[in-house]
């Protein structure tokens, strides 16, 4: 399970959490029963309740080097969930 959680630059207060997946499925379906999703649950908690948005994404070719490719998986079939917060 890759994720990330940044915060804007200019407005620290605003969040973007980034997590990526293969396919629609292994999120909707698997992704609560993965063995790390206790672990990664437990240290965004804080930051469901304040969503302003949730989107999927799909990543295209375009992208340079210094990227999140998870577990080898190619930039094709990689997938992301964002949601952007804001904390209180």
């Amino acid at each position: 399970m890759c994720y990330e959680l940044s915060h804007f630059t200019e407005e620290p207060e605003r969040l973007v959490l980034r997590i990526e997946w293969v396919t629609v499925e292994e999120h909707l379906q698997g992704f609560r029963h993965e063995a790390g999703f206790k672990n990664f649950f437990s240290r965004v908690q804080p930051f469901v309740f304040i969503i302003e948005e949730m989107q999927h994404y799909a990543v295209t070719d375009i992208a340079g080097q210094r990227c999140c490719v998870s577990e080898g998986r190619s930039l094709k079939t990689q997938k992301s969930l964002v949601a952007n917060a804001m904390t209180k």
